[in-house]
């Protein structure tokens, strides 16, 4: 009875030992288990961190972009208003110095028509005493 007693102990201490051995494994799966989920979530977040990175950067590089358009833009309009403005400066001048240049040439006209004017009558004068 002693053997039986014996046996039965060292079966319950082997079923223990199996339990305690299946009981062991099933905690260590479940710890790597949940080491893994959360090792997949850090990924997870790590990708997501890094897809918005690269969604923020296209977005600045389309605002970069729209802005050096926008400054070329304006740097060409105002190249071509200064280049209409100096247009529009030059027929001025060009008006002012066509004007005086009429004026003298009025007045250089006139001149000579006094001249031709007082040689005639000069001429008449004298041609009336022969």
């Amino acid at each position: 009875m002693l053997a039986y007693r014996l046996k039965r102990d060292n079966q319950a201490k082997a079923k223990k030992m199996v339990d305690d051995a299946h009981t062991d494994k099933a905690n260590r799966i479940s710890a790597k288990h949940a080491e893994l989920v959360h090792t997949h979530a850090e990924q997870d977040q790590a990708i997501s961190a890094k897809k918005a990175e690269h969604a923020q950067d296209r977005v600045n590089n389309r605002n970069r972009t729209i802005q050096a358009q926008n400054d070329k833009s304006a740097k060409i309009a105002g190249a071509r208003n200064g280049a209409q403005q100096k247009r529009n400066q030059a027929h001025q001048q060009a008006g002012a110095i066509k004007g005086q240049a009429n004026q003298q040439a009025g007045q250089m006209k006139q001149s000579a028509t006094d001249k031709r004017n007082a040689a005639k009558a000069e001429r008449d004068k004298q041609n009336a005493r022969r």
